[in-house]
């Protein structure tokens, strides 16, 4: 039997023990809503959003869970790939995504760019940051041949400053990557 969400709340499942969520869902339009323990597997957590579509698992005669969730959004993965995504509500839209595509990417909110590994970046970063401190301390160490007899001039009357660059507040703890 499919149902359509109307509503939500956390409440005790059968057995009264645990806190579960448990749906509103409307069977026969304007006619019966009942509350039904969503029961959508180990690891997951979902709260699906009003409007959704809910396959309605008998258990036993006086007992139903919801199982399946529909949210009748035009489908966009092609085979092969999954992907996750929350939705606003009611539900018209997908919101954040997370697509593992056929090819073995991970692609977040649809993205088009590339993330980077910081450490790799952070190294390269530090090594650019040393060549040019070290260009600097040439420059501000260069000599100057003085046309004029005497000694030639030394040092720089505008030195450069050596760089204080730091890019460790750039790091990302949250989001990691092989």
């Amino acid at each position: 039997m499919i149902g359509i969400i109307t509503g939500r709340k956390i409440g005790k499942n059968k057995g009264g023990d645990v806190d579960r969520l448990v749906l509103q869902v409307e069977v026969i339009e304007n006619e019966d809503t009942r509350s039904i323990e969503l029961f959508p597997g180990a690891g997951v957590d979902v709260n699906p959003a009003k409007n959704s579509r809910v396959n309605i698992i008998d258990v036993t005669d006086s007992y139903q869970i919801a199982g399946e969730i529909s949210d009748d959004l035009t489908p966009e993965t092609n085979a092969g790939e999954t992907e996750i995504y929350s939705t606003d509500d009611p539900v018209t839209m997908r919101k954040a995504r997370v697509k593992c595509d056929s090819s073995g990417n991970v692609v977040l909110n649809a993205g088009t760019n590339h993330a980077v590994q910081y450490e790799a970046l952070l190294s390269a970063f530090n090594q650019l940051k040393s060549d040019l401190n070290n260009l600097i301390i040439a420059y501000n160490l260069h000599e100057h041949i003085s046309a004029i007899p005497g000694n030639p001039t030394t040092g720089n009357s505008n030195p450069g400053t050596a760089s204080t660059a730091d890019m460790t507040g750039a790091k990302e703890n949250t989001v990691k990557l092989p």
